[in-house]
């Protein structure tokens, strides 16, 4: 590993108490999201950590089967006899036919979001924290996935469009944190490792590993609130950064750098979430080793407020 990877020297931040995350979020034709298909697949693809108790991709599984069972349960219930559900109740839990037969009902109707609700229950008891009411769990369902809170914008806004032209492309895997001790509440954070990949290595038969010419940290933090009873969710105290390694400053491309074009998309992408964006730039220069510390803040937003109701 180079020392540009192990000493990133550019951040570019964002910060601001209250604004708009509307953009940020899946739009309303995005039908994977909406549907909660999107979710459901990305949870065994996803590492969670949920009031410090980690949710990785091997004890997921579990958790899913564990909720398929309950959803299963739960719809099949309403339709049975006292007596039935008293006699039979734990054989009709467990029973893999029922479970089976729901799944391919599921797929068939493509409503991934009850089952998805459930999911996020089971690992919120497997974490010992306490369960976010309905609104919030829906919230979870459409955006806490790979196109939305898990820095879908950062990479598809931000580093796309700048690494583009110098045939470069950004790969991300990351960590969803999630605190939650009260049901109206949670806080959650998404940190990305980004990797940069220089695809001219690949084509030229390079090892991929080798073709990582350097990585990129995000980091994405808000709390999502809810007052039980009422519609809709607020976002508040947004923090979002970007750290960038030395190494894309050598990348020009005409009179600027890769570094400079990444920069202007991320003030873009700020602005578009709702920030009102003012560059306040501090450099300062190491004269050994030449390192550059680059730092954009906001402080005002926008729109403070999503009042949104997900319907399921």
């Amino acid at each position: 590993m180079t020392e540009a990877k192990k000493h990133p020297i550019v951040e570019l931040r964002a910060q601001v108490k209250d604004f708009d995350f509307s953009k940020l979020r899946a739009s309303e034709n995005n039908v994977g999201a909406n549907s909660g298909a999107t979710m459901y697949v990305d949870f065994p693809r996803m590492n969670f950590v949920i009031n410090g108790k980690s949710i990785d991709k091997t004890s997921i599984e579990p958790l899913m089967e564990r909720a398929w069972k309950q959803y299963s349960w739960t719809e099949l219930r309403p339709s049975l006899t006292d007596e039935e559900t008293n006699a039979y109740g734990k054989k009709f839990y467990s029973s893999e036919e029922q479970v089976s037969l729901l799944k391919e009902e599921v797929k068939k109707n493509n409503d991934y979001r009850p089952i998805a609700k459930e999911i996020f229950k089971e690992m919120f008891q497997y974490a010992k924290a306490a369960v976010p009411n309905d609104y919030i769990l829906e919230e979870l369902v459409t955006n806490c996935n790979q196109s939305s809170y898990h820095g879908g914008g950062l990479v598809t806004d931000v580093l796309a469009p700048a690494l583009f032209s110098h045939k470069l492309v950004a790969e991300s895997q990351g960590i969803i944190y999630i605190n939650c001790t009260d049901r109206n509440c949670v806080n959650v954070k998404s940190d990305n490792e980004i990797f940069i990949t220089d695809t001219k290595l690949l084509t030229g038969g390079c090892d991929p590993k080798e073709a990582v010419i350097c990585q990129l940290n995000s980091s994405l933090k808000f709390a999502l609130k809810s007052q039980d009873g009422k519609d809709g969710v607020t976002y508040k105290k947004g923090k979002l950064s970007l750290t960038v390694p030395e190494e894309l400053k050598n990348y020009q491309e005409g009179d600027k750098s890769l570094l400079d074009v990444i920069k202007e998309h991320f003030q873009k992408f700020c602005e578009k979430l709702g920030f009102k964006f003012e560059a306040n730039t501090q450099i300062k220069r190491n004269l050994r080793s030449q390192k550059v510390d680059s730092h954009l803040e906001s402080v005002e937003p926008l729109a403070h407020k999503d009042n949104t109701k997900r319907e399921r």
